[in-house]
């Protein structure tokens, strides 16, 4: 499969996260809220798959060491989203480690930010967005602790549906270097 696909299907899935927030804010629990978190997830994890295969991240083990990593959480994060639909919230320790999953994913975002950055594979406007991806979380957090909750739900779940779509437009639009200066011999 090539990486196409797997940005389009990011690109799909991205507004699913706001679509989730908003089922949260209803008065009892509601297992679309968690499908729908779910598929941001698979969009999310088709971006990650998307990234490993153009090597966006760099050569090296470490790179692909990091991109597994990143690939487990979001796996890990799904489960919690299952849990959440079928069971609902479970009071063990295996929920608990799927459920730091979700914030664990969202770190590893600026390290991935950080390694792209590094590689320069996306030498262009794509080499900004998986660190943009990143702060998702810090200014969710910061939107709650300065305006509350409800306010932090639109931010998180509007900044979010944006730039998983550009993610996933950077997955598709594939791995571009740019082009070393040709080395003209000496005449």
């Amino acid at each position: 499969m090539n990486h196409r696909p797997l940005g389009l299907a990011a690109i799909l899935l991205s507004p699913l996260m706001a679509l989730m927030l908003t089922m949260y804010h209803w008065p009892q629990h509601h297992v679309i809220g968690d499908v729908a978190g779910g598929l941001f997830l698979l969009g999310w994890l088709c971006s990650a798959v998307g990234m490993r295969r153009l090597r966006v991240l760099g050569p090296g083990v470490v790179a692909r060491g990091l991109s597994a990593l990143q690939i487990i959480l979001l796996g890990l994060a799904a489960c919690q989203q299952l849990f959440d639909a079928t069971t609902g919230r479970l009071d063990t320790w295996y929920y608990f480690v799927c459920d730091m999953a979700w914030p664990g994913s969202m770190v590893m975002m600026l390290i991935t930010g950080a390694l792209v950055w590094r590689a320069g594979v996306w030498a262009d406007w794509r080499h900004f967005v998986p660190a943009l991806c990143g702060l998702t979380l810090p200014l969710a957090l910061l939107t709650q602790v300065l305006v509350g909750e409800l306010a932090a739900g639109i931010v998180f779940g509007g900044y979010s549906g944006v730039l998983w779509a550009l993610l996933g437009l950077a997955v598709r639009s594939g791995a571009t270097v740019a082009a070393p200066a040709p080395a003209y011999a000496a005449a």
